[in-house]
């Protein structure tokens, strides 16, 4: 009797340990994923930097480039036109969304745009009670 419940003791640790490690190896194979998008991202950037500024090609060929790829690694993007810090003048950029409690990159609908000044955050057609509730404008 002292010899089967060695053995069920032995098999019961045998199979917590060896769930552990599934769980353990489940984790860091996700974390493994996110590691490579982000290499692949982090490519196509350097990649997208090889390329001269000219009459010929500039932001929005950058841009336009840049998009491609992204798209192609599976990577959900857009293009933007922004305001830079002088008035009146204008600069195509890409933008890519990153959920910030996961830190993957996502492709929601946008129905608002937010602005980060100094510890306000500011919507456009919202605004954001309890740090953490956005309640839209009507």
């Amino acid at each position: 009797m002292k010899n089967l419940l060695t053995t069920i003791v032995k098999v019961f640790s045998r199979v917590i340990i060896l769930s552990i490690l599934i769980v353990i190896a489940f984790n860091l194979g996700g974390k493994l994923v996110t590691f490579y998008q982000y290499q692949d991202i982090i490519s196509a950037l350097d990649q997208a930097k090889n390329h001269a500024y000219t009459d010929k090609y500039q932001c929005m060929d950058f841009s336009k480039d840049l998009s491609e790829k992204l798209t192609k690694l599976g990577v959900a993007n857009s293009i933007e036109i922004v305001q830079t810090e002088k008035t009146g003048e204008y600069h195509a950029v890409v933008s890519l969304q990153i959920d910030p409690q996961k830190g993957e990159i996502v492709n929601y609908k946008t129905i608002d745009n937010c602005n980060l000044d100094g510890d306000n955050l500011s919507c456009n057609k919202g605004n954001i009670q309890n740090h953490n509730m956005y309640v839209a404008s009507r």
